[in-house]
């Protein structure tokens, strides 16, 4: 089969990288016709390792990437994606997206958490930014439990879009976890000030009173928030 007599020559120690392209361009579609997409995958990655053309060599990358991801080759996908993303100097929309979904199926937090802050920054809808910036702070405070970083990442999101129910509601909690008692009543006194409906303010008061009782012994203030 010609399949296999180009799988030979992709074989052979001594082939050199312009025979070795030649065949793994002739084998590449021939591999798809057929069906066999793990010899496939070998040779895209070849292909992109291989190929001059920055434009081909971005589509096999790509290639690579989406069929590594249907097979369940995460690593492979994985880097199919970031050697697309340095090529393109970090700019690649595809391959920021193809990471995120990834890098949390591996749980790879730490980059992660560097891409989403890259795709943060792109150009992209306010909603889908903020979406981006919510889910390094969700993972910070629950995947790395890191308290004092999540913390300062729901502020950047309060800085940069505004306060909302939903980032108070997750710094008071990181700030119940920290112990850090001053900036919780803080909060929930700024929460209150800016509550909708009488039964979230009422509800933050509540909060502020016990607070102020059980962690701040102001009992006179105590008094005044119930």
């Amino acid at each position: 089969k010609a399949i296999d007599l180009l799988l030979r020559v992709l074989a052979l120690a001594g082939v050199s990288k312009a025979s070795a392209l030649a065949a793994a361009r002739r084998a590449e579609p021939l591999l798809e016709a057929a069906g066999r997409s793990w010899e496939r995958l070998d040779v895209l990655e070849r292909i992109a390792e291989l190929e001059p053309d920055a434009s081909a060599r971005f589509a096999a990358r790509t290639a690579t990437a989406l069929l590594a991801t249907e097979l369940g080759e995460n690593a492979r996908a994985i880097a199919a994606w970031e050697g697309r993303l340095v090529e393109a100097g970090g700019s690649s929309a595809d391959a920021l997206d193809g990471l995120v979904v990834l890098l949390e199926r591996e749980k790879r937090w730490p980059r992660l958490i560097e891409i989403l802050d890259r795709r943060a920054g792109a150009e992209r809808s306010l909603a889908d930014r903020r979406a981006d910036r919510v889910h390094i702070a969700r993972i910070q405070g629950s995947e790395l439990d890191a308290v004092p970083e999540a913390i300062d990442a729901w502020r950047a999101v309060d800085l940069e879009f505004g306060e909302s129910d939903e980032s108070m509601d997750a710094l008071a909690s990181l700030l119940e976890r920290g112990k850090r008692w001053s900036e919780l009543g803080l909060l929930f006194e700024r929460g209150a000030a800016r509550a909708t409906t009488p039964e979230r303010q009422a509800e933050l008061l509540r909060h502020l009173g016990d607070l102020q009782r059980q962690r701040l012994t102001a009992f006179d203030l105590a008094v005044s928030s119930y």
